[in-house]
């Protein structure tokens, strides 16, 4: 009796035991897929907002020094960009905060520059010297901005190269 029991009774284990590894493996390589998905729509959604803030510093600078209509109407905010841009990179993708910061900080000096020229074009009588040598330092900062981009950029394809393979 035990004879005829034995064979299914190490068979109907096999059964078990190959079911559980196969359902394990094609759990981990569907869980591993997934993840990578996930991680690159974040990513996707990051290389938006920086196409987006890209885009509207440039019709800012655009505006000031009178190449296109400054007072167009915008759909998209840049600081809710920025702010999007800042959420997706601390919960999602911690270490670009560096280059985010640092993206940050050339924004903040871009609207300290511009905040000067206005200042200055609003005094009643302002040398036009100090007012062009503003103009200057604001292309400038812009300068650095766009580098800046550059830089954060090449950083988010080396991180996602590295997170997506």
């Amino acid at each position: 009796m035990y004879s005829s029991i034995i064979p299914i009774i190490v068979g109907g284990g096999i059964a078990i035991v190959s079911g559980a590894v196969g359902h394990f493996i094609s759990y981990y390589f569907k869980s591993k897929s997934e993840k990578k998905k996930y991680v690159f729509e974040k990513l996707e959604d990051i290389i938006n907002c920086i196409g987006n803030i890209e885009q509207m510093m440039q019709e800012d600078i655009s505006g000031i020094f009178k190449l296109s209509n400054p007072n167009e109407k915008r759909e998209i905010n840049l600081s809710f960009q920025q702010n999007k841009l800042e959420c997706l990179v601390k919960i999602y993708h911690p270490a670009l905060s560096g280059a985010m910061d640092n993206l940050k900080e050339r924004i903040k000096e871009y609207h300290r520059a511009k905040l000067e020229i206005v200042t200055l074009e609003r005094r009643p009588e302002t040398d036009e010297k100090l007012i062009k040598d503003a103009y200057n330092r604001l292309s400038a900062v812009f300068d650095k901005f766009t580098e800046e981009t550059k830089s954060f950029i090449t950083e988010l394809a080396e991180y996602g190269h590295r997170k997506t393979r």
